[in-house]
């Protein structure tokens, strides 16, 4: 009894002991360390996911759109996902100063109709004053923007993101990107999958817009695009990407925000295409426009549709020779690979084949050969003005449409009706049955150092500014051009 009376005092006294010295080691947990705010603006709210102001809530710097991406002290920016109906607010930070900001003199929301490359949409812009609180009508993804200097906001609804480019089947209208899955204050994703993706450029936008007008005077516009040298450079406003023929594919691309890391785009290839390949030069060649010699003056080059590599075109003065009359095409100055039509036109469209092409009267024709669809079409040549100098980018417009003269070989402009840029187009109704269709840019030429300058495959041509009233005179037989 003694024997087990003493084994129980013991361990007693070793668990007073143990839990002495455990208690004697444990020490108290150090405070985390306050997070740093940086000076700037800051986003914060219960429309938000961050209800207080945090470093992932920060407005970051952004540039100038319209002064060639030109740096701007208190031009701030920031993509967040916004619950409807409840409320955020700004924080600009300054040292040991937090100033809270809400909706100030003539804020409001304004119906803003698509034009000059800004959204359709209802945007919310105006001052930002101490006190109050904004909301947004529609939960989803947002782009904020803040200019400091002029004390303005505009909070703009992101309604998709979209690829976009040569390099895409879409050419540069939106190949779009929808928003996956609910509404999430912390995360958004806008996906496209599948997308067959070949040599070219290509960037991305939102809400089918390049830009956004912030401030009218000084006017002050910022990107609402990303591009640059690479996926791994995007920046607002950044250059054409470049896809080389090595990865041509199958993609799916997605544009993710996140609460912690902000926007982010990616593409991941999923797949192979097999890409038909094509010339990269066509001729004309045949008695019809001058002879049958590959040495002579008189062959031409046809154009290519930019964007199409599979097309090619041309606004030929045609003869009508009574004795072997005709043309065809071939992709090198030789009897290598040449073609031409097979049986009757419908709708001035033929077959490609083998025999010569001809005309019943002398005269220009817009000749555009689809090789992808194995289509050429002969047609009475259609030519518009576009653009500032024409009343705006409204395609195909009558009163912009071109006279064609067969006497004088002249093909002539209306007036222009306001000072601006100088531009024009041709067009066919067998390029607008390619898919995509060719749009007016890709047929793109102008009257530069008094000759027709095409703009191929290229980007933009040089800027040819004219004032009220001018008419572009042109001769396509001899290249000649005019601005009288």
């Amino acid at each position: 009894m003694k024997k087990n009376l003493f084994k129980t005092l013991c361990f007693a006294a070793i668990a007073l002991f143990t839990a002495f010295s455990l208690n004697s080691c444990k020490t108290t947990e150090p405070e985390p360390d306050p997070e740093v705010l940086l000076d700037g603006f800051y986003v914060s709210g219960d429309a938000t996911a961050f209800s207080a102001v945090t470093i992932a809530g920060q407005l970051k710097s952004t540039t100038v759109e319209n002064d060639n991406n030109s740096a701007r002290v208190g031009l701030n920016e920031i993509y967040i996902a916004l619950e409807a109906n409840k409320t955020f607010t700004l924080t600009e930070v300054s040292g040991a100063t937090k100033m809270v900001y809400g909706p100030g003199a003539g804020f409001a929301s304004v119906v803003q109709v698509a034009g000059d490359d800004e959204m359709g949409a209802t945007i919310q812009k105006g001052k930002y004053a101490s006190g109050g609180t904004f909301t947004v009508p529609t939960s989803g993804l947002y782009h904020v923007i803040i200019d400091k200097q002029t004390t303005t906001v505009v909070i703009l609804p992101v309604a998709s993101w979209a690829i976009i480019g040569g390099a895409t089947p879409l050419g540069w209208s939106d190949n779009v990107m929808d928003a996956k899955g609910a509404f999430s204050k912390d995360s958004m994703v806008f996906e496209i999958k599948d997308l067959t993706l070949l040599a070219g450029d290509f960037k991305f936008r939102h809400s089918g817009a390049w830009k956004q007008t912030i401030v009218a005077t000084p006017l002050i516009k910022v990107n609402t695009n990303f591009g640059g040298t690479s996926m791994t450079t995007l920046v607002p406003g950044g250059a054409n990407i470049p896809l080389v023929k090595a990865d041509n594919g199958k993609y799916t691309v997605t544009a993710r925000w996140t609460k912690d890391k902000g926007m982010k785009i990616t593409m991941m290839k999923t797949g192979i295409v097999v890409v038909a390949e094509y010339p990269a030069n066509l001729y004309m060649i045949g008695s019809s426009i001058g002879g049958w010699d590959w040495t002579g003056a008189y062959i031409i080059k046809m154009n290519p549709v930019h964007s199409h590599p599979n097309a090619f075109w041309a606004i030929a003065y045609i003869d009508a020779p009574a004795t072997d009359p005709g043309f065809k095409f071939s992709p090198v100055k030789d009897w290598a690979g040449d073609f031409g039509v097979t049986g009757t036109a419908t709708n001035g469209v033929y077959a490609k084949g083998g025999t010569n092409l001809t005309v019943a009267t002398a005269g220009y024709y817009m000749v555009y050969v689809d090789l992808k669809a194995e289509k050429i079409s002969v047609t009475v040549p259609t030519v518009y003005g576009i653009g500032d100098a024409f009343g705006g980018y409204t395609k195909d417009v009558l009163a912009n449409k071109f006279v064609v003269d067969n006497t004088a070989k002249t093909i002539t402009s209306p007036a222009t009706t306001a000072a601006g840029n100088l531009r024009m187009y041709a067009t066919c109704p067998l390029s607008q049955l390619d898919t995509p269709i060719a749009d007016w840019w890709q047929m793109e030429f102008n009257v530069i150092a008094g000759k027709i300058e095409y703009r191929g495959a290229g980007g933009d041509q040089a800027a040819v500014p004219v004032t009220v009233g001018k008419k572009a005179v042109l001769n396509f037989k001899t290249g000649v051009a005019s601005i009288q």
